[in-house]
């Protein structure tokens, strides 16, 4: 790559002098190294924030881009859109595809530009003359700003992979070759005013840091991703050392900054420039891989400690084993000092200091420790009510976790090989929690397996990070219901052959469930409610587990106003995928399997009747996976991609389906969804049963361009006050569809007064399952079954003498169907009709057409009224229609006898 050293001393020689390449057409990249990686993100901003007259002239457009904080791809391209002011339809680009890559899981890092939007920044950009970008990039790779719609064929570009103390030498070598590289390392340059310029929220003591990684970075871990605020605060470079604000001043600052890249041979040495007074240091006090002397005389060894601890703020302890003795009357003092504690593979005070007196910590990490915990009374940690960070990871003989119920402050927990454990919470758990990391090490050989059984973190309605990695075989439940995760990433646990319960109930925020690649055979409950956008999917198109028992219970709020409190029992009648009796979701952990093989198994419901116990009625049946809709579900109101690809994940996976006693739904599934890329066939659905829904209209909204039904078998319906149809009409199959209905057995229908029709043959086939139809008290019904026109044509055509044959069809029972014309729109042939059941059907004149070789003991028995009987019409006997092949009954007092005459008294 062409590479410029220039010369100059401070940020504005550099300005200066990187104008004048931006002037010139000779390269169309320029990257500015700065000063050995320090001072180039303030020279870029520099420019940018004060472009001069020289390059508002030349260029039409200037915009700055930093994204040295480096999140995503994607994160430079919103920030384009945020510097070209584009409007709100094209940053719903952006929110469009994080919730997608929320719901699929995506990590932040991974998410790419959005094609949508490099259209529109394309289409902005394309009509400016001349522009410039000035670009802080964060990443580890070059970053081509045409595939984020930048393709202006002059646009000029200033940038740089330097800023928040970036320092990393390697780095440069990824620079493009054909970008101008201008380098300032040569120059003679006081690296304390590039630090000022870099971070000017420091100010020139910061040199301490720089200074103490140069005279001991080859011979200590400064551990600088940790310790980094703490220097600048207890070395008073940050805010008043005695005020809370300036912690947290530091604390914000560190996160702003890059301290991995420091080495002692990154910077020249300019430490002899400190002027600092002795003693600066002692509130910070780091003991590594020292030797305790015991020969110390007792006395003397107290007064140091007294000395040491009366100004002591930070305490670091790496590869130290240390027994610290405190007279007892001064650890209450000690106590109010100390704001944080780091142990690394050391000891510290074990008998005279109890860590209960330490109330004024912020952080305690013990790690590794040498030495094992001491649980005393389990209350070690109750009144550490400042306490924001626990790390206790490597601490593997502690059984019991210290109480955190008067930690009210904890923000952060980290369990990592923690294997003594037996459980976490949900006793102590502090609400305030928002980070928890469990490793449970990588189990080899079964030594020393993790012993964690339950992990409970219910009700930490903060907690957005929960991180679960290796082997834990002794897990058995896991219960996050509540809190705000986004996703539970379940892929790096390694060994978890006992975990069998998941509860994430409340969960407001989920998007989504990543299971290991081997799937998950032992999972025997899993419990979710999808709370207005809250919406799961599993990480593949099949749920994982093929082989066991397995019970979901799927808590479905559609409601756009729903509380949030929807698995009360006073709330809503039972809901999704329940186990044991239908019962309420606040008793839906009691686990009840059934006895029969199934992938999943849940609801075993004794009998389902209606209001007048019709003996009609048969015994519904729930299959492994059920769903049921209860009293206080309201339309499903979901109008993004994400929440109708989720619904209709599940709707295609259910085995049998009930709703009763709503009296607000008016549709199962809107209409709106059925034009989505994911088609909703229902086709592993076997029972159905919707009973006292006044308001719905239509229980199936389908479309018969696809294979449907391909598994059900029984349908039973009552009290549908509204309903006009149980199937809608939809688009239609134009070629033979034998797998749609092939399986349906039985249908049932009762008391739906306005239901004008059942099923629309919208496919060029008939139900070749169907044995049982019983229709009672459906006044408005005309057609049973209507035929599409095209079809009906195809009938007449095709079929033996133009009728549909219904192959297995023996039960017919219509009662009170005062408007019925037609059973099927076509004829009608039944080969194995045995029981025909009529009453009040006055407008039906056809029965189905039958085997004309049945002999009299195997004639159709026909119960009905007489009159009726006798205005039947008949195609005769050549059809296998006519009056000898029926053997009709007639009540002995089928009509009320009517006066012919007055009588007078």
């Amino acid at each position: 790559m062409p590479r410029e050293y220039i010369y100059v001393d401070n940020v504005g020689e550099a300005v200066d002098t990187i104008i004048r390449y931006l002037e010139s057409t000779a390269h169309k990249a320029v990257y500015f190294e700065g000063w050995n990686g320090l001072g180039a993100s303030a020279v870029l901003r520099a420019i940018a924030e004060k472009p001069p007259p020289s390059l508002t002239k030349k260029f039409d457009k200037i915009i700055h881009i930093d994204c040295s904080r480096w999140k995503s791809r994607r994160d430079i391209q919103r920030a384009i859109v945020d510097e070209l002011k584009l409007l709100g339809h094209v940053a719903a680009h952006f929110d469009r595809q994080d919730e997608e890559d929320d719901f699929s899981g995506v990590e932040q890092a991974s998410r790419a530009e959005i094609l949508d939007a490099k259209r529109d920044i394309y289409q902005t950009v394309r009509d400016v003359s001349c522009m410039l970008v000035i670009f802080h990039n964060g990443s580890d790779n070059m970053v081509d700003m045409a595939d984020l719609g930048i393709l202006h064929f002059d646009c000029r570009l200033l940038w740089t992979f330097r800023g928040r103390f970036r320092l990393d030498k390697e780095i440069q070598k990824k620079v493009d070759s054909s970008h101008l590289f201008v380098d300032a390392s040569h120059s003679s340059t006081y690296y304390n005013e590039l630090v000022e310029e870099e971070a000017g929220e420091i100010t020139l003591e910061c040199m301490y840091l720089l200074s103490l990684n140069y005279y001991g970075g080859s011979i200590m871990d400064y551990s600088w991703a940790t310790h980094a605020s703490n220097y600048w605060v207890c070395d008073g470079i940050v805010g008043d050392k005695d005020s809370q604000a300036a912690w947290d001043v530091a604390r914000i600052l560190h996160q702003e900054i890059r301290l991995e890249d420091y080495s002692s041979s990154t910077l020249p040495e300019f430490g002899d420039q400190l002027s600092i007074p002795p003693r600066r240091w002692i509130l910070f006090l780091g003991l590594y891989s020292c030797m305790d002397q015991e020969n110390l005389a007792v006395q003397k060894e107290g007064a140091v400690a007294i000395e040491i601890f009366q100004r002591l703020w930070v305490l670091d302890v790496f590869q130290t084993d240390w027994e610290l003795s405190f007279p007892e009357e001064i650890q209450e003092q000690v106590a109010t000092d100390i704001r944080e504690v780091h142990i690394r593979k050391g000891r510290i005070w074990r008998n005279s200091l109890a860590w209960r007196q330490l109330q004024n910590l912020n952080k305690l990490r013990v790690i590794e420790p040498t030495g094992s915990w001491e649980t005393g009374k389990k209350d070690e940690l109750t009144d550490m009510i400042k306490l924001e960070l626990l790390h206790l990871s490597g601490n593997n003989s502690i059984q019991v976790l210290p109480s955190l119920c008067g930690a009210t402050r904890l923000k952060t927990l980290v369990l990592d090989g923690c294997v003594g454990l037996e459980h976490v919470g949900p006793e102590g758990i502090p609400p305030s929690l928002e980070s928890f990391s469990l490793d449970g090490g990588a189990g080899k050989d079964g030594k020393n397996p993790a012993k964690l059984s339950r992990i409970t973190l219910v009700d930490c309605a903060k907690l957005v990070d929960f991180t679960l990695l290796g082997s834990l075989p002794n897990l058995e439940e896991l219960d996050l219901s509540r809190t705000t995760v986004k996703t539970i990433n379940l892929k790096m646990v390694v060994q978890v052959e006992k975990l069998g319960r998941i509860f994430v109930m409340g969960c407001q925020q989920l998007r989504a469930i990543i299971w290991p690649e081997n799937g998950m055979q032992q999972l025997r409950l899993l419990c979710i409610d999808t709370i207005d956008k809250s919406l799961v999917l599993t990480g593949s198109r099949e749920f994982c587990w093929s082989t066991t028992p397995f019970k979901l219970n799927l808590y479905l709020s559609c409601s756009i106003n729903d509380d949030g409190k929807n698995c009360n029992s006073e709330k809503m009648d039972p809901h999704f995928y329940s186990t044991g009796h239908v019962e309420s979701a606040l008793v839906a952990r009691r686990s009840f399997i059934h006895k029969t093989y199934s992938t999943y198994n849940d609801v075993s419901v004794n009998h389902i009747v209606t209001k007048n116990n019709d003996s009609g009625v048969l015994q519904f049946e729930p299959q492994g996976i059920h769903v049921e809709m209860g009293q206080e579900l309201v339309d499903i109101n979901v109008l993004d991609s994400q929440g109708i690809r989720a619904i209709i994940f599940v709707i295609n996976k259910v085995q049998s389906f009930h709703m009763c006693n709503n009296s607000s739904i008016t549709t199962v599934i809107p209409e709106r969804m059925l034009s989505s890329g994911d088609k909703i066939s229902w086709d592993a659905l076997k029972w159905c049963h919707v009973q006292s829904c006044p308001m719905l209209k239509t229980v199936f909204s389908i479309n018969y361009d696809i294979y449907c039904f391909q598994e059900l078998e029984t349908i039973w319906v009552a009290d549908l006050l509204m309903a006009s149809s149980i199937w809608s009409r939809g688009r239609i199959y134009v070629g033979r569809d034998t797998d749609s209905f092939a399986k349906l057995r039985a249908i049932h229908l009762y008391r739906c007064p306005r239901l004008t029709f059942v099923l629309p043959l919208s496919w060029f086939c008939t139900l070749s399952s169907l044995e049982t139809l019983h229709i009672i008290e459906c006044s408005d019904l005309r057609q049973v079954f209507p035929v599409e026109a095209r079809f009906l044509n195809g009938i007449a055509n095709e079929h033996p003498n133009g009728m549909l044959e219904f192959p297995m069809l023996k039960d017919l029972c219509l009662y009170h169907l005062s408007s019925l014309r037609q059973i099927c729109e076509a004829n009608i042939f039944a080969p194995k009709l045995e029981t025909v059941r009529l009453r009040g059907c006055w407008s039906l004149k056809r029965l189905p057409a039958t085997n004309r070789s049945q002999h009299d003991a195997l004639r159709v028995v026909v119960d009905c009224e007489k009159d009726w009987w006798d205005s039947l019409e008949w195609d005769g006997l050549d059809f296998g229609h006519h009056p000898s092949l029926f053997a009709p009954s007639h009540s002995s007092y089928y009509k009320k006898q009517m006066l012919r005459g007055a009588v007078l008294r």
